[in-house]
């Protein structure tokens, strides 16, 4: 479960990057609902005929102690809402991407049971959008921590496009 303060650790070329970049596009406030495009597809190093044509993300959202998804802000996910095992509730979000032989994209979104089923509701981009309000992810978030020593970092900031190094 994601609290106000995260920290993810991991090896090199594990995905952290990758799952943040998800985050950041899927969960942005700043725009509306993400759609996939084709440079979302991934393929091996040098061979782009090796392109996937299908993406499959599963958010999960449980709430923070049993009973509290019925508070106010959670209300209008109320047919989300589905319990499990531990007694916890949960909201499973998926995000599937299509890729087609002429290079257009699909995307689609939906919530979840359990057992991977879709749930019969009415507005799912509505939806959507008041989870990405409950639990927005700013690109801002994304700023390396060690900012404070560019020096030392430079090539951490080589990505970030608004970034100026000190001469």
């Amino acid at each position: 479960m994601l609290e106000q303060n995260n920290v993810l650790i991991g090896e090199n070329a594990w995905g952290k990057s990758s799952l943040l970049d998800a985050l950041t596009l899927l969960l942005s406030p700043e725009f509306d609902l993400y759609h996939f495009v084709r440079e979302d597809f991934w393929f091996p190093p040098g061979d782009i005929q090796g392109r996937e044509h299908h993406l499959h993300i599963i958010l999960t959202f449980r709430e923070n102690e049993p009973g509290r998804h019925r508070v106010r802000r959670y209300r209008p996910l109320s047919n989300c809402w589905v319990p499990c095992d531990d007694g916890y509730q949960r909201v499973f979000y998926r995000l599937e991407g299509e890729l087609a032989d002429d290079d257009s994209v699909m995307t689609l979104r939906s919530f979840i049971n359990g057992e991977g089923e879709a749930l019969e509701l009415d507005d799912i981009d509505e939806l959507a959008r008041h989870l990405v309000r409950l639990m927005p992810v700013s690109a801002a978030a994304r700023r390396p921590l060690y900012a404070t020593d560019p020096q030392r970092h430079r090539s951490a900031f080589a990505a970030d496009r608004n970034y100026r190094a000190p001469a």
